[in-house]
């Protein structure tokens, strides 16, 4: 990367891998990058309009969201966990708010599925301080609006998430499997 940094956020778009947010121990960064495999190398894209530390990051039809995360006034201060959220077009390279979540938080997970964005865990803020999140929320692109899901059992913090789609195979022999 053009820029050292650590506490970002990493996920791939049309076969190049975006890194954003994070910070080098003195600050937070609004800054972003991408590095194309094909021509191995690094470039900036631009910066977001908020500083992220532990951002989720998604890829939903195209675009990048960069969701909540923390901004404080230096790196090793704690600051709020973000509300809000930013997309980028890759075409234009702009990002743009779009509605903010329900809850703030950094440290989430989140994974696109069937054209919405859905977020769980992380850490926020409540009664108590900074707390453990079991929230889970969804993200509606056409809507431009987050809607409350069922919680989790268990609350996580700094957690990650993945799609994984699973396939049944009905009167399949292991030979068979082996086969496709």
């Amino acid at each position: 990367m053009s820029t050292p940094r650590s506490s970002h956020t990493v996920d791939v778009l049309d076969g190049r891998i975006y890194v954003v947010g994070g910070g080098d121990g003195k600050e937070w960064f609004c800054s972003s990058e991408v590095f194309c495999p094909r021509k191995g190398k690094w470039s900036l894209i631009a910066d977001m309009r908020t500083r992220r530390w532990k951002c989720g990051l998604c890829v939903l039809k195209g675009h990048l969201y960069a969701i909540g995360g923390m901004d404080g006034k230096s790196a090793g201060f704690w600051g709020q966990p973000l509300r809000s959220v930013e997309r980028y077009f890759p075409a234009t390279d702009e990002w743009a708010e779009v509605a903010p979540m329900t809850t703030p938080r950094f440290g989430c997970s989140c994974v696109a599925y069937q054209g919405r964005i859905y977020v769980s865990g992380g850490f926020g803020t409540g009664k108590r301080g900074r707390e453990v999140l079991e929230t889970v929320e969804v993200y509606d692109p056409e809507r431009d609006e987050w809607t409350q899901a069922p919680p989790m059992k268990e609350m996580s913090g700094f957690v990650g998430g993945v799609l994984v789609r699973f396939i049944r195979f009905e009167n399949a022999t292991h030979s068979d499997l082996a086969q496709k």
